[in-house]
């Protein structure tokens, strides 16, 4: 079989959600062409997929090392690459990739966007640091010191730790993002609550930090739960808040983690509900 018609025979398998299976189809196609940089792009595209960073990041640093990729192609391997090291913590590596795929491309909204969130991200992190000169070390608060000494505390002794609220007025992107571990018998419930939510609370928390793609998996499947019901209550609050999400920074990379099923099944039952074709939005 020739490199195209594995090329082709991967990219069938990535349209079709069959993840791994593309990174194998696309590691037969490398062995037989290994300077071919487009082959390492859509591997790493299927790592993403797989939420597979190392994998992702590997596969990047391999093309952006050993091939010649053109620019489009290594815009697309330095962005992803920025992907793998941000879910990785590593921002000022993730930053110095961004930076080199703009150079490229200067005009991109989707790069610069991701930027000046990661910049944002970063300014945060840093704000939550505090530098403590080694000479005052051993003068800081018992708290911030190591116990030298360990003892039995019996469970009466434990203060009880305040319940989290369930279903915030006003929560925060990191609650909305644990969404998604919830256990299947509690998801409903939460189906309810992210559908009911004012749209204009979902732009002010992700305006600055950009859209969680945890939290976007678990609104897709909350949006498209409650379309396959007969329940048309958060019919109109669905259409306004996705509108909003594609507004903000990072929906490109929050919707990546969202298959092409998924997306087709939503915007089915938007369109049975409407009578109306509604995907253009998510474009």
């Amino acid at each position: 079989m020739s490199v195209e018609e594995l090329k082709n025979q991967g990219n069938q398998a990535f349209k079709a959600g069959n993840y791994k299976e593309s990174v194998r189809i696309y590691n037969s196609a490398i062995m037989l062409d290994p300077g071919n940089a487009v082959l390492y792009s859509n591997k790493a595209m299927a790592y993403i997929k797989l939420k597979d960073w190392h994998g992702t990041l590997a596969t990047c640093n391999q093309a952006l090392s050993s091939t010649e990729p053109d620019d489009k192609t290594k815009i697309k391997l330095l962005w992803r690459k920025s992907i793998a090291l941000q879910e990785l913590d590593r921002f000022s590596e993730a930053k110095d990739a961004l930076q080199k795929a703009i150079q490229l491309d200067p005009n991109n909204k989707t790069l610069t966007q991701d930027l000046e969130s990661l910049e944002d991200k970063i300014k945060q992190l840093d704000a939550e640091l505090i530098e403590i000169p080694i000479q005052f070390a051993d003068s800081l608060p018992p708290k911030y010191m190591p116990r030298k000494k360990f003892f039995k505390v019996e469970e009466s002794d434990i203060p009880p730790v305040p319940e989290l609220e369930r279903f915030p007025r006003s929560p925060t992107a990191l609650f909305l993002s644990e969404l998604s571990k919830k256990q299947p018998s509690e998801r409903e419930q939460y189906y309810k609550y992210v559908l009911q939510m004012d749209s204009s609370v979902y732009t002010g928390l992700f305006e600055r930090s950009g859209l969680d793609s945890n939290f976007l998996e678990f609104y897709v499947e909350a949006a498209t739960n409650y379309l396959a019901s007969s329940d048309d209550r958060f019919l109109e609050n669905i259409i306004k808040h996705l509108e909003a999400f594609v507004k903000t920074p990072r929906f490109s990379i929050a919707s990546m983690f969202i298959s092409t099923s998924q997306v087709d099944t939503l915007f089915n039952l938007l369109k049975a509900k409407t009578a109306k074709d509604l995907r253009s939005i998510w474009t």
